[in-house]
């Protein structure tokens, strides 16, 4: 779940609160940071808040993920990052 925007202003606003296991692509890129630990960014996609514009002014967009845990070292094996 999205809790926190960098560009933050009224058009990311919607993006506050969603769940990135409902889009396959962004959950997929995200799974692969965790497992990964390291950052990974997604194939070009359409951004929410640029859904709306006419298919012609759609933007590309990528979102990089960078993985975070709970413990202060980054766990060594992919069991232990899926488990945090």
């Amino acid at each position: 779940t999205v809790t926190y925007s960098e560009v933050f202003d009224d058009s990311k606003q919607a993006n506050v609160g969603f769940n990135l296991a409902d889009e396959p692509v962004r959950f997929q890129t995200l799974e692969l940071a965790r497992d990964k630990a390291q950052t990974t960014v997604t194939p070009p996609i359409i951004l929410r808040a640029d859904a709306n514009q006419p298919a012609d002014d759609r933007p590309n967009s990528l979102i990089f993920f960078y993985p975070l845990y709970q413990s202060v070292d980054t766990p060594q094996t992919i069991e232990e990052r899926r488990a945090m």
